[in-house]
This record gives structure tokens, sequence and C-alpha cells, in this order.
């Protein structure tokens, strides 16, 4: 199945903001996620979109 790993490499808190539900989750510095597509998505696509604010 096709994924989009996503590891926190930094110092802090990730969060990682999925849409097109708005789902939250923040991933603590060493940990990882994978994004999976939907049931019966024939070739997934995504995007990915950094942006930092200090």
């Amino acid at each position: 199945m096709n994924g989009l790993p996503v590891r926190n490499g930094g110092d802090g808190f990730l969060c990682l903001f999925l849409e097109p539900y708005g789902d939250v989750f923040w991933l603590k510095p060493g940990d990882e996620f994978t994004v999976l597509p939907g049931e019966g998505v024939p070739d997934p696509q995504f995007t990915v979109e950094m942006s930092s604010t200090v």
C-alpha cells in the first residue's frame, strides 16, 4: 500500500494537520506517523506543505 511516512526530526513538537477532514496530530521529537490513503483510492496523491512560525 502506498503511504507517506512523516517523522519529527526536530527538537520540539510538530503539528501534522490533515485535510480534508481537519485531523490534527502532534508528534513529539522522534515520533513517526504514516499517512495512508482511503480504501479504494486507486492512485493516491499526497502533497506536503510546511509552515513555520517562530
